[in-house]
């Protein structure tokens, strides 16, 4: 796009369900399973080297996005898409000085909307915003918490119970504190909170099946700690020594990932078997990179986490419902999380005041096989930071620029940052031109954040790790060219990075 997209949208009521319904038939349900932590590479279907059957059936029979962004940290596209709004506008940059506040009533959240449209609505996993679900508009929620501070269960006593803080801040999946429906849900060594939020789930798509329903799964896995799965011969036990055991334990990573897509696979499983299969729109999704992905060799290979890098926020985004959504397979439109908001409400028939401006763009026509004029660029923040992508042009967070042409998967990309080239040098104005109308901290037209929390953060991670970095750059794609240049002995060939 020549401009920021900032859309005053009015969603008028639309039929969204196979030609051959009636209009005015009963709107789709809605099933999205957001992965943590999860990056394209994790998946066979985008080429990945694990084995990931359930998600591949989902492309196969739907679309699967090559250029999805979300953020490169949780909380962050986890704000963006519930809102629909760039960082810009909620102050949510970064888990650094972030607003500690419910986004509700300052934002809109679209469940809002679908509960208006008369959907039931559901929420179980990570849950990673101060103030309680059904504020923001969900009907029920099975929330398993962990170490994210922020989270609204760390100032009420109640929840205390069998687990304890200690329990509660050493893991959210052996054992756990899980709030379902605000009430505290007693549980033993051997549950795992994937699994009850998965079972969860499934309960509340059965007892709603006879109305439109939209159930949001967010699952904490692939998440650090990589700790066994219930598929894995060495299960922890309710002990926090065993749980320091296995925290850093890249051996799980795997079977994580492989147990991710087989809830996937029970959840897709449990709507056919209800016989909604045809009227459930499917996503599957990731919130951003790992700190640490497979290698070929099988060996972990840093990932894109805490980077504004693409292999920080480029995302799986997966759509599936047969006879609803086409058959289009691989996709080169470009998506960012923004848009779910809008696309969301559209599905769903419901309706946005035109005093709410949105920076994301409904991508339901392509999903309804309609007429769809798709985005000119994708954008993807951190910090002080930005990651910004049209179709062949990137520009990333340390002031890089890149040709990628028709590629998406960050290799072969051709470096332009200082080319003289006529059209490498008019796609740096534009990505410029755009960049300036999406301002970072402390820039005129930039939402308020805890500035002085968000310098002491940043001083204190730079002072261990350069840039806004968890993990160190030998192994990324692209790491900045002055950290190559200071440490040239780790990296064997840097035109290839």
């Amino acid at each position: 796009m020549a401009r920021l997209s900032c859309l005053l949208i009015a969603l008028t009521s639309v039929s969204v369900c196979g030609a051959s319904e009636p209009q005015g038939s009963r709107p789709p349900n809605i099933l999205f399973f957001l992965a943590d932590d999860i990056a394209c590479p994790e998946a066979s279907c985008y080429g990945g080297n694990i084995h990931t059957p359930n998600i591949d059936a989902l492309a196969q029979e739907g679309v699967y996005f090559q250029t999805c962004f979300a953020t490169p940290l949780c909380q962050v596209s986890r704000v963006e898409m519930l809102t629909g709004r760039y960082a810009f506008r909620t102050g949510f940059y970064h888990n650094w000085g972030a607003p500690n506040e419910p986004l509700v009533p300052k934002h809109v959240i679209f469940t809002q909307l679908l509960q208006q449209a008369g959907y039931k609505t559901f929420v179980a996993g990570k849950w990673h915003h101060a103030g309680v679900p059904s504020t923001y508009g969900f009907d029920e929620s099975c929330i398993t918490l962990g170490f994210n501070g922020k989270t609204w269960i760390t100032d009420d006593s109640e929840y205390q119970g069998p687990a304890g803080r200690d329990g509660y801040a050493a893991s959210q999946w052996w054992p756990r504190v899980v709030i379902n429906d605000h009430h505290y849900l007693p549980t033993v060594p051997d549950d795992y909170g994937p699994d009850i939020c998965a079972e969860r789930t499934i309960d509340f798509m059965t007892r709603h099946r006879e109305q439109p329903f939209a159930a949001f799964f967010f699952t904490t896995l692939v998440h650090t700690p990589w700790l066994p799965t219930p598929d894995s011969d060495n299960k922890p036990g309710s002990d926090e020594s065993d749980m320091d055991r296995d925290k850093k334990d890249f051996a799980n990573f795997k079977p994580s990932v492989e147990y991710t897509d087989k809830l996937l696979g029970r959840l897709v499983a449990a709507v056919e078997k209800l016989g909604l299969r045809g009227r459930t729109i499917i996503f599957y999704s990731g919130d951003n990179g790992p700190a640490q992905n497979l290698g070929p060799d099988g060996k972990p290979v840093n990932g894109g986490k805490g980077h504004a890098v693409e292999e920080g926020c480029r995302v799986p985004m997966v759509v599936s419902c047969p006879g609803v959504v086409p058959k289009i397979g691989s996709s080169s439109e470009l998506i960012d999380y923004a848009d779910l908001f809008p696309t969301f409400v559209e599905l769903a028939g419901a309706k946005l005041s035109e005093n709410y401006v949105l920076d994301g763009r409904s991508f339901a026509p392509l999903l309804l096989g309609r007429p769809f004029q798709g985005r000119e660029w994708i954008y993807s923040p951190l910090g002080r930071k930005q990651v910004l992508r049209d179709k062949r042009y990137l520009y990333e967070g340390d002031a890089r620029f890149f040709d990628c042409g028709a590629l998406r998967d960050g290799d072969g990309y051709h470096e332009i940052t200082e080319s003289e080239i006529p059209e490498d040098v008019a796609a740096r104005d534009r990505l410029e031109t755009i960049l300036s109308r999406l301002p970072t901290p402390g820039q005129q037209g930039a939402s308020d954040i805890n500035m002085a929390e968000y310098q002491a953060q940043e001083k204190t991670v730079r002072k261990r790790v350069p840039s806004y970095s968890i993990v160190a750059y030998p192994g990324m794609k692209r790491p900045p060219q002055w950290f190559v240049e200071k440490h040239p002995s780790w990296f064997l060939d840097t035109s290839k990075k």
